[in-house]
């Protein structure tokens, strides 16, 4: 399945993105690469304090 991967893009949703969604955005982003996918990833937050320009999480960084 390498390189025949059915999706454009993937949009990770949780509710703030500055943990879980960020964390899955750079794996996602790291395999697409490695595999060489040719598609987008993102990350969006929906609760209603979520903010576009919010710093990822300290600990979800040092997951990282």
């Amino acid at each position: 399945m390498v390189g025949n991967f059915p999706y454009k893009s993937i949009l990770v949703v949780c509710s703030v993105n500055t943990a879980r969604s960020p964390i899955a955005e750079g794996y996602l982003s790291h395999f697409s690469n490695l595999f060489s996918l040719d598609i987008k990833v993102n990350s969006c937050g929906i609760s209603s304090n979520a903010r576009d320009g919010m710093l990822i999480s300290l600990d979800a960084k040092l997951v990282m």
